[in-house]
């Protein structure tokens, strides 16, 4: 007779996007948990571009479902570049792309999802980084929020501190 063994593997999704992530997520915190658990997940992050938008309605609906959850950030920044820098170069080539950012943003809106759904990356942007940060346990993530929220008062989107 010939036994079958079911393994099942433990996972928790470290890395994904809430609506908060405009043009990147789609949905709300709350149906996130609910897709976890319906996954059996062991646990759940969320990492939303810039900030901690739906932690507080992420973290109530995993406590009512008893879903253990960790918060993190990605961070979108330019790279920086190597060697020594021009600072009126630098500041004409910030304006040009700042311009370049817009104008994309503008078309992005206008045409929707279609240059994300077809899994290409807008050419007009800057190259960046986006490193995802896990801020540990609930409760533990003021340094990364006091982080963020110092990144955010400067004003500019992908320029952290």
């Amino acid at each position: 007779m010939c036994s079958i063994r079911l393994v099942v593997m433990r996972y928790a999704e470290l890395h994904c996007h809430t609506n908060f992530s405009f043009l990147d997520g789609t949905a709300h915190p709350e149906e996130m948990v609910d897709r976890a658990v319906e996954l059996g997940y062991e646990a759940l992050a969320i990492t939303d571009h810039d900030g901690f938008y739906g932690v507080s309605r992420f973290w109530q609906a995993a406590r009512e479902v008893g879903l253990p959850v960790a918060y993190g950030v990605e961070i979108g920044f330019e790279s920086e570049p190597e060697g020594p820098v021009d600072p009126v170069a630098a500041a004409e080539e910030w304006d040009r792309r700042r311009a370049a950012r817009e104008k994309g943003a503008q078309g992005r809106l206008r045409r929707g999802r279609s240059v994300r759904a077809h899994g290409q990356k807008p050419t007009d942007l800057p190259e960046t980084d986006h490193p995802v940060l896990i801020a540990g346990p609930p409760g533990r993530y003021r340094p990364l929020s006091y982080l963020v929220t110092k990144g955010q008062l400067r004003g500019e989107k992908s320029r952290p501190v």
